[in-house]
């Protein structure tokens, strides 16, 4: 769905049956960059919202991203209250943490990935693997036009004088 998954005027527009749910919720109640208030954070408690509308809805399969620090929030309780919500509903769950650099995206991205199927669908022998992280490294230059370093070096060079410039005439 678009918008906020807590309005009712939101949630009429998801439909009846669908396969697959593909979620994340606010990191900031979860991140080590935040205040990390989890589910005492209005951020925190969206995840309640995503069980809702997988109670209701039942897909066959979920998809859940977060930051890392899910795994490390309230010494792991708070991550064994997702997979047990999601036991509770009949989803078989299997959780990894996996950073995009290991998979050719030019970024140190670590995120916890949480993938759950529903047991009345598939039963309760599932056997899952997440891929297996790919070694060679790739860097953002791959992608980059070949003049765009050398046009971002000027360009910040320029800023930078500029900058000297203002600070010694405001006596900074």
């Amino acid at each position: 769905p678009f918008g906020d998954i807590t309005k009712p005027q939101v949630k009429k527009y998801i439909p009846d049956e669908f396969d697959v749910l593909c979620a994340g919720f606010p990191c900031q109640a979860f991140s080590i960059a935040g205040k990390r208030g989890g589910f005492d954070d209005t951020r925190g408690t969206l995840f309640f919202d995503v069980a809702e509308i997988i109670k209701q809805h039942k897909p066959k399969a979920i998809f859940l991203e977060k930051v890392k620090g899910l795994t490390t929030h309230d010494n792991g309780k708070t991550l064994k209250v997702i997979l047990n919500t999601l036991k509770e509903l009949g989803y078989k769950v299997f959780t990894e943490i996996v950073n995009a650099k290991d998979f050719g995206v030019p970024q140190n991205r670590e995120r916890i990935y949480i993938v759950g199927f529903n047991e009345k669908h598939y039963g309760k022998n599932i056997a899952f693997q997440f891929p297996k992280k790919n070694a060679k490294e790739t860097f953002i230059n791959k992608f980059l036009e070949k003049d765009y370093w050398i046009f971002n070096i000027r360009a910040s060079s320029e800023i930078l004088s500029f900058q000297k410039r203002r600070w010694k005439a405001s006596n900074y």
